[in-house]
C-alpha cells in the first residue's frame, strides 16, 4: 500500500514560528557585532596619531557601517536620549490619542525614589544594540515587557477566576469573587462538553462532564445569565474567554449579551425599545466599548490540548474572518485571539 503524503504546509507552522525566531536572534547578533565593531574602531581612532593608521581604520568603520541596518544605526544614536526620557520624574505617551502622564519612580518604606523602569548602563554600542533588538523598554519592538509603556494604574492585575455548574452558579461565583474589587476581570473556564460543541444531554457520554471543570454553556440566555449583573461595556470590566474550537460561536454570544444589555439600559433610561437607528448606535458603541479576550488558538489545541472540532484551515479562516470584522467594526478593546505558548511548552 502507498505511505500516507502530509502537506508540509499543514505540519510546518511550529516549525516555522522557531526558524524565525532563530533567524532574528541570528540577525540580532550579527548587527551587534558589527555595531560593537564600530565602536572599538571609533575608540581606537580617538587614540591613534599618525595619518596612515587613521586612514585604515576609517576605511573599516566606513566598510562596517555599510552592514549596518539604518534602523539599528537609529536605535543606537536614540539611546541616550531614550534613557534620559526615563530618568525624567515624568513619562508621558498616546494610545489611540490620549495622553497618559506617569510618574517614574515609586518611594519605598524607608523613603529610597526606586524607579519603575531602569535602562541598562551600556557603553559599548554593540551591548546596546543587543539589548535593544533582544528586550527593549516596555511599549517597545520585541515588545518583551508587553504593548503599552506602562499598565493601567486604576486597575488592579488580579483575575476572578470561575467556571463550574450552569450559568447561574459560575455567575454566583464570580459576583462574590469580585464584589470587593472596582475592576470586574472575569476569567472563564467552559466545561468540556462546551469545548467540543456538544449540547448537555442525558446521553452517557456527555451527562457526566455537564458543568465539571467549567460552566456549561450552550445558548444566548445561558451567556446573559453568565455575566447578568456585569456591565460589559464598562471600562473596568474585561471578560477573559478560555475557549477555541467553538470560540467563534461563544464570542458571538458574548457580544449579543453585551449588545443586549445596552439596549436594555437604553429602555430603561428613555422609556421605550431603541428603534433601528438607535440599535444600531448602541452596536457600535457596544463593540468599541467591550474588553477582554477570547483563547481561540486553534494551533494549540492541534498541538497540545486536542479539542478541535473543525478542520484546522476552516478554524483558521474562521480566526481571520473574526479579526476583519473586529478592524472593520473597530472592535480595539476585545483580543480575538490569546497565543497559548504554556500549553504548546508543556505537551514538549
Amino acid at each position: 500500500s502507498k505511505s500516507a503524503v502530509v502537506p508540509t504546509d499543514r505540519v510546518r507552522y511550529l516549525a516555522e514560528i522557531a526558524e524565525t525566531v532563530r533567524n532574528y536572534h541570528a540577525y540580532a547578533e550579527e548587527q551587534a557585532e558589527v555595531a560593537e565593531g564600530i565602536w572599538k574602531l571609533e575608540g581606537a581612532l580617538d587614540l591613534v596619531d599618525g595619518e596612515v593608521a587613521r586612514e585604515a581604520l576609517e576605511e573599516r568603520v566606513v566598510a562596517l557601517k555599510g552592514k549596518l541596518d539604518k534602523g539599528c544605526e537609529a536605535a543606537i544614536s536614540g539611546f541616550d536620549a531614550l534613557r534620559a526620557r526615563y530618568s525624567a520624574d515624568e513619562f508621558v505617551y498616546m494610545v489611540r490619542d490620549k495622553e497618559f502622564r506617569v510618574p517614574l519612580t515609586t518611594r519605598s518604606l524607608s523613603g529610597m525614589r526606586v524607579p519603575k523602569i531602569s535602562l541598562p548602563k551600556y557603553s559599548n554600542a554593540g551591548d546596546i544594540l543587543r539589548w535593544q533588538l533582544r528586550e527593549n523598554v516596555p511599549g517597545s519592538f520585541p515588545f518583551t515587557a508587553g504593548v503599552f509603556p506602562f499598565r493601567r494604574a486604576d486597575e488592579v492585575s488580579t483575575r476572578m477566576f470561575a467556571g463550574e455548574g450552569d450559568a447561574a452558579r459560575t455567575n454566583a461565583r464570580f459576583k462574590l469573587l469580585s464584589k470587593d474589587s472596582p475592576a470586574k476581570r472575569l476569567s472563564t473556564a467552559f466545561d468540556s462538553v462546551t469545548l467540543y460543541g456538544q449540547d448537555p444531554d442525558e446521553r452517557l457520554d456527555i451527562y457526566g462532564k455537564v458543568g465539571t471543570s467549567g460552566v456549561s454553556i450552550c445558548t444566548l440566555d445561558d451567556m446573559k445569565t453568565l455575566y447578568d449583573g456585569f456591565d460589559l461595556c464598562s471600562p473596568n470590566t474585561s471578560v477573559s474567554m478560555t475557549i477555541n474550537g467553538p470560540a467563534p460561536m461563544l464570542l458571538a454570544k458574548f457580544l449579543n449579551t453585551a449588545i443586549s444589555q445596552q439596549e436594555a439600559k437604553f429602555e430603561s433610561e428613555h422609556g421605550h425599545a431603541p428603534n433601528e437607528e438607535e440599535a444600531a448606535r448602541i452596536k457600535a458603541f457596544t463593540l468599541k466599548s467591550v474588553r477582554g479576550t477570547v483563547q481561540a488558538d486553534i494551533l494549540k489545541e492541534d498541538q497540545a490540548q486536542n479539542t478541535c472540532i473543525f478542520a484546522i484551515d476552516f478554524a483558521m479562516r474562521m480566526m481571520a474572518d473574526i479579526q476583519q470584522y473586529f478592524i472593520d467594526h473597530e472592535v480595539k478593546n476585545f483580543y480575538s485571539v490569546s497565543i497559548s505558548g504554556y500549553h504548546m511548552a508543556e505537551a514538549g
